[in-house]
Parts: C-alpha cells; sequence; structure tokens
C-alpha cells in the first residue's frame, strides 16, 4: 500500500519532506564518498537470493543491508554536522 492509498494527507506531506531531504543526503554523500555506491553490491546480494527463492538468504541480506545503511546514514550526518560545526 502506498502513503497516496492510505488516504492520509498528513503522512503523505511528512513522507514527501523525509523522501526529499533523503535524496539531497544522498547526492551530498555520492559527492562527498564515492565508494558508497558500492550499495549496489548489497542490492545484488538480495537479488541473488531472491532469485534463488533463498529465503533465509534473502532475508539475512536485508538484514544486513539494513544494518549497513544504517551505519552510512549516520556516518554521512555525523560529516554534514561536523563540518556545518567547523565553518
Amino acid at each position: 500500500m502506498s502513503a497516496e492509498g492510505s488516504q492520509n494527507e498528513w503522512l503523505v506531506s511528512l513522507l514527501d519532506r523525509l523522501f526529499d531531504k533523503m535524496i539531497l543526503l544522498r547526492i551530498q554523500t555520492t559527492i562527498g564518498n564515492p565508494a558508497v555506491l558500492e550499495v549496489r553490491w548489497e542490492h545484488r546480494q538480495i537479488y541473488d537470493a531472491i532469485l534463488a527463492r533463498d529465503a533465509e538468504r534473502a532475508v539475512n541480506a536485508v538484514q544486513e543491508h539494513s544494518i549497513a545503511s544504517q551505519a552510512r546514514v549516520v556516518s554521512e550526518l555525523e560529516q554534514i554536522q561536523q563540518s556545518q560545526n567547523v565553518g
């Protein structure tokens, strides 16, 4: 179900703002740290597990990707905050 499908205007507005900020963060991250694009490898692991119909491997790959993604976002936000405090 999409946010629009919920017919909850507040939720749609909130998610729109969140996604806008995430896009900006992704752009800044990619410019400042091109190695972050290695996330494609994580996506490939998920895809391969799904393709192989290996549910356990797919769940593990998604969990590992989620943990790694969270760590990347936190790291990038900390770097942005540090650069703003210095300037």
